[in-house]
């Protein structure tokens, strides 16, 4: 556990203010879910990312991508790798990616557009990338993102990843 020396009152609602030092490191927004459990003798906060909880969805579907467009993939949150094709581990996305994400619609990408994925991991030159928000009725999940540094992307590999979407979608909501 990090030490903060940051101490705060609860009010007479019971609500307590998450200083904005912590908001910022940890990428919490204003209206941002969060997790709350009981750890020992500890009350944790984290942030709540709906996609964790379909991890091996989504890790069968990046497989699934790879399988059948061989196109490598991963599958995010507004802001972290929730499965890739690549291990990558469970990494921040870059600034850039989760503003697209931010946006919710879908965007191929050619050469010179590309936008790195990761946040503090060396990544290769991409020739092109497509990221399809996982977007319901206004609400954005997440995004699954097909990336290559060999070719151009073509539309039937795109629209795969546009059904692959609407899938998670279903699953997430």
């Amino acid at each position: 556990m990090v030490q903060t020396g940051m101490v705060r009152k609860i009010d007479l609602l019971g609500r307590i203010v998450i200083p904005k030092e912590i908001r910022r490191s940890l990428k919490i927004n204003s209206g941002d879910d969060i997790e709350m459990y009981i750890e020992n003798d500890a009350i944790v906060l984290k942030k709540y990312h709906m996609l964790d909880n379909y991890f091996s969805l989504a890790k069968g579907y990046c497989r699934t991508i790879y399988e059948n467009i061989h196109t490598h993939c991963i599958i995010c949150s507004k802001d972290k790798v929730v499965a890739s094709t690549q291990e990558v581990g469970e990494v921040q996305i870059s600034e850039k990616l989760a503003q697209i994400i931010g946006e919710g619609s879908s965007r191929l990408l050619s050469e010179n557009q590309t936008v790195p994925l990761f946040d503090k991991i060396s990544e290769p030159k991409y020739v092109s990338q497509y990221i399809s928000a996982i977007n319901s009725m206004g609400e954005i999940y997440g995004s699954i993102v097909i990336y290559s540094t060999k070719k151009a992307l073509s539309e039937q590999e795109c629209n795969f990843v546009d059904i692959g979407a609407v899938y998670l979608c279903g699953h997430v909501i």
